[in-house]
C-alpha cells in the first residue's frame, strides 16, 4: 500500500499525464461514458468535497465523448460524472464549436454545460458573448438568460434572453432586441435569426431604420443577403415625405421597390395625397405607383374640402417634378363643390387640370355637364374653367320638369366659388332656357346661333350675348308640349351622380 501511494505522489508532482484506461465490463456499455481526465499537473484527493471528489491543478485537460475541456484547474466528481472547471475554461465541440468561460459546470450523463462569468461561445464566424450561458452540448443548444450579444463581422445583435441552435444555425432572441448593422439597424421584442441564410424573422413591435427608411411593423422577414423583406401586421414605411401603411408589405431594398397587401395606404405629406388600396406596387426611383382593389386617391387642403376618387385602377407617377395620376375604368369622383363621372381620368398636378374621358359627366351645384371630353381646370383648388370638347351639353334643374338647357360642339364653363357664372358656346350653340319674372316662370326661351355667351345666375341664363345672328323664340308654357321641353341629346344623370365618397363605390 505505501508503494502505491507513493507512486501516486510522484506522478502528480512530475506533471506527468494522467490517464485512467478503460477497464469497463459488457455490462459497463449500458451505462453513460464517464468523463475522462487526460492531463493536469497535479491530482488530489479532496475529501470536504465529497468521499470520491478530485481535485486537478494545473493545465487541466479532460474528455467527454466528443467534447474537449481545458481549465486551469478542476473538481472531478467520479461517481456523478461531473466536472467543475475554474479559470480559463475552455470547451471544444468538433471543427465549429468552441465555447469560453471563468467557469463551467459540466454534467456528463446530460452533456449539459453551465458557463459563468465572461462567457464566449465562438461558432465559425459568429460570436456570443454574455455571463451566464447554459449549453445543451448533446442538442447543441445554448441559451444565455441574462442580456447577450452576438458578433457575426460588422453586424452585432443584443437582447436581455436569447437561444442558439447551432444544428440549425439558428439564434432566437428575446426582449429588448437591438440589431447594428452599417446598413440598418433593428428593434424587436423578439428576433429569430438564421446565419447561413442571413434571414432574420421578427415578431412584437418591431422598428428598422436604414439610410433611408423607417420601418415599423409586429412580425415579418429580412432576408439580408437578397436584401428582400415581408412586413406583416399594422405595417409602416416612412421615407422622404411619404408614409405607407398596409397589413403587409414586401420590399426589395435593393430595388428600392415594393408591394402592399390588404388596407393599404400612401401618404405624400408635401402633395398633400393619400391613395388607399387593398394592393399596391410602388417604385421609388423613378417614383411610380400602382393601385388596385377598392382604390380611393384623397387630395386634401387647409380648408377641408378634400377632393376623393375611386377607379379600378390609379396609377400615380412624376413628371419632370410634378406629379401625375391616371384613374381608368369606373372613375368616380366627389367633392363638395364638383362631382364627376367617367371611364378615364388624367389629372396633373402641374397644371391643376383633370381631363375626363368616355362618358364624362361633371356635376356642380344644380349644373350637370357632358361632353365626349372634359377638362377640369382649378386655381387654389377650386374649380376655375371647365372646356367641353365635341356634343358639349348642360343642363341645369329649374322646377318640376323643367331643365334649363346649353348645347354646342365646344363650350367652355367658368365658375367662381364652384358656382358657374359664364359659358361660352363655339359651334352650333343652342339653349332652352325659362325666363322668369317676379320669380315666376313665364315661358321657354329657344335661342339657336352659331356661337354665344351665356351669363348665368342662380344656376340660370340671365342674359346672352350673340357672336352672330340668332334665331330667338318665347312659348308660352301653354304652348309647349313634351318634345318642346328638351334639345337633341338631353339626359339626366342625377340618379348616379355620387353625393359622398361612400357613393364612390356604389355601382
Amino acid at each position: 500500500m505505501g508503494r502505491l501511494i507513493f507512486i501516486i505522489i510522484l506522478l502528480a508532482t512530475a506533471g506527468l499525464i494522467v490517464v485512467f484506461a478503460d477497464t469497463t465490463t459488457p455490462e459497463d456499455d449500458e451505462r453513460e461514458r464517464k468523463v475522462e481526465i487526460l492531463h493536469a499537473n497535479s491530482l488530489e484527493h479532496d475529501r470536504r468535497l465529497g468521499p470520491d471528489v478530485r481535485r486537478l491543478l494545473g493545465d487541466v485537460r479532460l474528455k467527454h465523448e466528443e467534447v474537449l475541456m481545458y481549465c486551469d484547474s478542476a473538481h472531478y466528481y467520479g461517481a456523478d460524472n461531473k466536472v467543475h472547471a475554474y479559470g480559463n475554461v475552455h470547451i471544444n465541440q468538433g471543427d465549429t464549436i468552441n465555447l469560453y468561460a471563468d467557469s463551467i459546470h459540466y454534467f456528463g450523463e446530460r452533456q449539459f454545460a453551465e458557463a459563468r462569468g465572461n462567457v464566449k461561445l465562438v461558432d465559425r464566424e459568429t460570436t456570443l458573448k454574455t455571463e451566464n450561458l447554459d449549453f445543451d452540448i448533446e442538442n447543441n443548444i445554448a441559451f444565455y438568460p441574462d442580456s447577450g450579444r452576438i458578433e457575426r463581422g460588422d453586424d452585432v445583435i443584443e437582447s436581455l434572453t436569447g437561444y442558439y441552435y447551432s444544428d440549425e444555425k439558428t439564434f432566437l432572441f428575446k426582449q429588448n432586441v437591438n440589431v447594428r448593422t452599417p446598413d440598418y439597424t433593428i428593434e424587436s421584442d423578439t428576433l429569430r435569426y438564421n446565419t447561413e441564410t442571413e434571414t432574420a424573422y421578427f415578431s412584437g413591435p418591431t422598428t428598422i431604420v436604414t439610410e433611408d427608411l423607417h420601418i415599423y411593423c409586429e412580425s415579418g422577414w429580412y432576408n439580408t443577403q437578397t436584401d428582400i423583406s415581408q412586413f406583416n401586421e399594422n405595417t409602416v414605411i416612412k421615407y422622404d415625405n411619404s408614409v405607407i401603411t398596409a397589413d403587409s408589405i414586401y420590399y426589395d431594398h435593393a430595388k428600392k421597390s415594393g408591394k402592399g397587401y390588404y388596407n393599404v395606404e400612401m401618404n405624400d405629406t408635401v402633395e398633400r395625397v393619400i391613395l388607399e388600396g387593398n394592393y399596391a406596387f410602388f417604385e421609388r426611383e423613378p417614383e411610380y405607383t400602382m393601385l388596385t382593389d377598392s382604390t380611393l386617391f384623397t387630395h386634401y387642403n387647409e380648408e377641408n374640402d378634400s377632393l376623393f376618387l375611386h377607379a379600378d385602377t390609379l396609377e400615380s407617377f412624376f413628371e419632370g417634378d410634378h406629379r401625375i395620376m391616371n384613374a381608368y375604368y369606373g372613375a368616380r369622383f366627389f367633392s363638395k363643390d364638383m362631382q364627376g363621372k367617367c371611364d378615364s381620368l388624367y389629372y396633373s398636378f402641374q397644371d391643376s387640370i383633370i381631363r375626363m374621358y368616355t362618358d364624362p359627366v361633371l356635376w356642380t351645384n344644380q349644373t350637370q355637364l357632358t361632353a365626349d371630353h372634359i377638362q377640369i381646370h382649378s386655381r387654389d383648388d377650386q374649380v376655375d374653367s371647365v372646356y367641353m370638347d365635341r356634343n358639349s351639353f348642360i343642363v341645369s334643374f329649374e322646377e318640376d320638369d323643367y331643365y334649363n338647357q346649353i348645347k354646342g360642339r365646344e363650350m367652355t364653363g367658368y365658375f367662381n366659388q364652384g358656382e358657374l357664372t359664364r359659358v361660352r358656346v363655339v359651334g352650333n350653340a343652342e339653349t332652352l332656357y325659362y325666363p322668369r319674372e317676379e320669380n315666376d316662370i313665364i315661358g321657354l326661351n329657344q335661342v339657336a346661333s352659331t356661337s354665344l355667351f351665356i351669363f348665368m345666375k342662380d344656376n340660370s341664363p340671365h342674359r346672352i350675348r350673340f357672336e352672330t345672328n340668332p334665331e330667338a323664340t318665347l312659348f308660352p308654357l301653354e304652348d309647349l308640349t313634351d318634345s318642346d321641353l328638351f334639345l337633341e341629346g338631353f339626359r339626366w344623370l342625377d340618379d348616379i351622380r355620387p353625393r359622398s365618397k361612400i357613393d364612390l363605390f356604389k355601382n
